[in-house]
């Protein structure tokens, strides 16, 4: 059975996005942060169901808009019976700069 892992990259991503938006709702911020859970969950029913990106070029890499926050992409990649969620990050930043230096270097 397949399994979902955050890397230490999501973990923070997911602390930072939680303590931007508590400041002004912390409803909304659990909010979301439970949304983000139910699309890891749909990774483990689903593993392929997000999108390769090939200007990437970070071989096997998918990114699915998180649930109900579309603004919000969850990077992963699925490897043997884990997903590795490697960060969840807002759609206006410049993904390929961020994965191509960061996680993979």
């Amino acid at each position: 059975m397949l399994k979902y892992k955050l890397s230490k990259e999501a973990e923070e991503d997911i602390k930072q996005i939680f303590n931007y938006i508590k400041k002004d709702n912390k409803s909304a911020a659990k909010s979301v942060v439970m949304k983000f859970k139910q699309t890891f969950e749909l990774l483990v029913d689903l593993p392929q169901v997000g999108k390769v990106i090939p200007s990437l070029d970070v071989p096997g890499v998918r990114i699915i808009p998180a649930r109900k926050f579309a603004n919000y992409l969850i990077v992963y990649i699925y490897i043997g019976s884990e997903i590795i969620i490697i960060r969840v990050i807002n759609a206006k930043r410049d993904l390929p700069t961020i994965l191509n230096t960061e996680f993979f270097k």
